[in-house]
């Protein structure tokens, strides 16, 4: 199981990715409250965009389905608009599945599958997913432990946002002068192939 830390930086960091702010330990409550119905005519709208394959629509339906927003809260169905943004390649929906994965919301949690599709999504540039993706490399959760690999991700992510420097620092305090080297050469050609 991720540890708390992870998992409070996983909700705090989907509030930021637009995946709603369910915190740890509030959101089984908001289950027990029933959601105001959604426009109707808007609701079918959407679900149809996302059965033609429109990959916002399906987050957006996810999303709802997690917050209980306009809809009985739904983690199942969350969870299935989530992956079908996913499967076609989605980053956010990718997360997102990651994100279930990890809380064990609507799927049977595992680290493992977490780790799986945060990569996904890290792998195309999200800086939210790399610095999760760093974290869990730094904890060896779904992932061998490597401080080399938590660096790298962690790099990635402060890269493009400073709130991640931090964490990166801390990291890069864990490793010797040639693997940082080896690290930063790494991180340089990942963002050349960008």
């Amino acid at each position: 199981m991720l540890s708390k830390r992870v998992l409070v930086l996983i909700s705090c960091l989907a509030g930021v990715a637009g995946l709603g702010v369910a915190a740890i330990g509030v959101a089984p409550a908001l289950a027990e409250t029933a959601a105001p119905p959604a426009d109707p005519a808007e609701l079918e709208e959407l679900r149809l965009a996302a059965d033609r394959g429109d990959a916002a629509a399906q987050n957006n339906l996810g999303m709802m389905y997690y917050d209980g927003d306009g809809v009985a809260q739904n983690y199942g169905e969350a969870v299935r608009y989530f992956r079908l943004a996913a499967d076609q390649g989605d980053a956010g929906g990718q997360f997102a599945v990651g994100r279930m994965y990890a809380e064990g919301r609507g799927v049977t949690q595992s680290d493992d599958e977490a780790a799986r599709y945060f990569r996904l999504a890290a792998d195309q540039g999200d800086a939210d997913a790399q610095f999760i993706l760093g974290l869990v490399y730094a904890e060896g959760r779904g992932v061998a432990q490597s401080d080399g690999e938590a660096y790298f991700w962690l790099s990635l992510a402060a890269s493009e946002r400073a709130e991640f420097a931090e964490d990166r620092d801390f990291a890069e305090s864990l490793l010797n002068s040639p693997e940082i080297a080896d690290v930063q050469a790494r991180v340089a050609a990942w963002k050349a192939k960008k």
